[in-house]
């Protein structure tokens, strides 16, 4: 049996300037291989490596703290929302305060982009009448306002914005 995956994670997760959306995709399957207990990887080494790796619980925690740091600190929502993946993948029931503290906090910052995004939706369609197409709108109205912002770039810049 093997710890070169393990190794390589817990090397690279130790430094956040070396985290990238590949590590993290790495890390999510060295986690689902090890939870699911079947070989799984986006590519054949990996594949190969994961056959042979032997899981124990020590790299297992320290790359589950390493996710953690990294998570409470990074700026980069696409890294984030990786990391969350991968964190998701252990089920571990002592992340649950964390958990819920981090969706708090991105809950609050979505109503609040929410209240901006709206009052630019209301400053858009006054100097262009038609950008909001209903008589009924609010900052409750998330999805359609994401919807009404949408079509108003693309029409506008000509770029759509996906999600």
């Amino acid at each position: 049996m093997s710890t070169t995956v393990s190794n390589y994670l817990c090397s690279r997760l130790c430094d956040t300037t070396l985290i990238d959306a590949e590590l993290l995709l790495t890390t999510f399957f060295y986690l689902e291989t090890y939870k699911q207990g079947s070989t799984i990887g986006p590519d054949g080494e990996l594949e190969e490596l994961l056959k042979e790796e032997d899981f124990t619980e020590a790299p297992i925690e320290l790359i589950k703290q390493y996710l953690i740091d990294f998570a409470s600190s990074t700026k980069s929502t696409p890294l984030l929302v990786s990391a969350i993946s991968a964190l998701r993948v252990l089920k571990d029931k002592t992340l649950k305060p964390l958990i819920t503290t981090w969706l708090y906090t991105h809950l609050k910052q979505t109503l609040d982009h929410q209240s901006v995004m709206f009052q630019l939706l209301l400053a858009a369609d006054e100097l262009n009448k038609g950008v909001i197409p209903r008589s009924s709108y609010g900052t409750s109205d998330i999805d359609e306002n994401i919807k009404d912002a949408r079509a108003y770039i693309l029409k506008e810049l000509g770029i759509h914005v996906p999600g």
